[in-house]
Parts: structure tokens; sequence; C-alpha cells
């Protein structure tokens, strides 16, 4: 493995998740284990602060302890010392106010964001970069933050935690706007009727596809999903389908 050219490392480690990268992939060997330490880092504690270099592209703070502070701090710490971030996830225990996700803007290259909201939801205040590419929603949707998401071009989008909660009719705008992008896609499904089902159909690139809390969903709904045809995993929970013969 030591032995590996750089520009394969690369293309093998581009298919692993940033978390498995730094928890078990950096263990292969030295040269992985380096590769990965200069490019993602997982804040569990103040004192790492020290090691953010301009290098890095992914910040994970999934089990920090309560010395890291706030997240305001965490996020200026990011703009101030890596510039090149692509990728920022982090827990429920640190929660980003207004002022923070505008502060956001200022990682320019930043294309994949998994946050949660102090004030437990998402409206059309809510700024996200438009350079976002991969969007982790936690929180309950308000009016008009489908409707922000418009100028995004979204490849990945997952709604999570508390996020069960939102207009249909802006849910439908929203899919068919990011109907040619979307390639990996989870949907909270509690308010969502065979109708608005049908919209999910309309992502024909769609390669992963896990949709909860689908009690509305019969086999009406069900048959433009499984006519996905590059649909590689399919996750549905919730429903009472039964006996549906899919050809």
């Amino acid at each position: 493995m030591d032995n590996l050219p750089d520009e394969i490392v690369m293309m093998i480690l581009s298919y692993i998740n940033p978390l498995e990268l730094s928890s078990v992939t950096s263990k292969v060997c030295k040269k992985w284990n380096d590769f990965i330490a200069s490019r993602v880092i997982r804040i569990k504690r103040a004192e790492h602060y020290e090691k953010l270099h301009e290098g890095l592209q992914v910040i994970l703070v999934t089990d920090a302890e309560p010395s890291v502070d706030h997240s305001d701090t965490l996020v200026s710490y990011a703009i101030r010392l890596t510039p090149r971030l692509r990728e920022l996830t982090i827990n429920c225990d640190f929660p980003l106010d207004k002022n923070t996700f505008k502060s956001l803007s200022a990682l320019v290259h930043l294309r994949h964001l998994d946050v949660f909201a102090k004030k437990q939801i998402l409206n059309r205040d809510t700024h996200i970069n438009p350079g976002i590419t991969s969007l982790v929603v936690n929180e309950t949707i308000s009016n008009g933050f489908f409707t922000s998401l418009k100028q995004l071009k979204l490849s990945a989008f997952h709604m999570y935690g508390r996020a069960d909660h939102f207009m249909p009719r802006e849910m439908e705008s929203f899919l068919k706007v990011q109907a040619v992008y979307l390639r990996d896609l989870t949907l909270r499904c509690s308010e969502m009727t065979d109708a608005k089902f049908k919209v999910i159909g309309l992502c024909e690139n769609l390669l992963s596809l896990q949709l909860y809390m689908c009690s509305m969903l019969t086999r009406n709904g069900i048959h433009p999903i499984v006519g996905l045809t590059e649909l590689q995993r399919l996750h549905i929970t919730g429903t009472t389908l039964v006996s549906i013969f899919l050809s």
C-alpha cells in the first residue's frame, strides 16, 4: 500500500466518506494516514484547533468535549485557518445561529454542509452557501426554505432528525428543479401523498434513494420510483405496501 502512486490513493479515498477515512482507513498504512491527516481532521478537544491548517478539506465535529466551546468559535477558526475547506460536519451539541450560518459564506470552496441550527428551524432567512452541492437537513423546515435552495445544484440532499414538517408543494417544486443534479436523496415523507412521490420519478440520475415515514405511499406512488433505472440502493420505511408485482 505504501508504494501506490498518490493519484491512485486519491482515487481510492474519494469513494470513502470522511468519517470512515479518519477512523478506519487511516490505519491501513503510514502513507495513507499521513495523506488523510493532511486533508481530514476530527476535532474532539479545544487543543485540536492548533492542528488546523490551510490544506485541510474536511472538518468533523461528531463526539467533541465541552472544551470545544461554541460553534461560532469553531467556525471562526475554520474561516481563518482552513480557506480550502470543502466539507463541514458539526453535531447537535454545537448548533449554529443565524450569523454563524452567514459567516460560512467566507468558505468559498465549501461543498458539503451537515450542521444543526440553534433555533431548530430552517426558513427563507437561513443562509446556505450557493456553492453547496451536498446538504444535510437536521431541523424542521419552514415556509420558504426549499424556495431559497433553488439556486443550488445539489447532487446529494438528506433530511434527518426533526426535519419531518414541510410544505409538500415547496418540496415538489424543489425536486423538479434539482432532478437533473440529484444522485443521492434522503427524505422524511410524513406529509407526502402519491402525487408528490411521483415527482421523485423525475430524478432519473439517482443512485441512492432513502424514504422514511411513508405512511401515505401506495402502489400508485411507488411505480415511478422503482422505474428509476440508475438506482442502486432503495430504502423505504413506514409504509403498508404488500404483494405488489413490480415489472
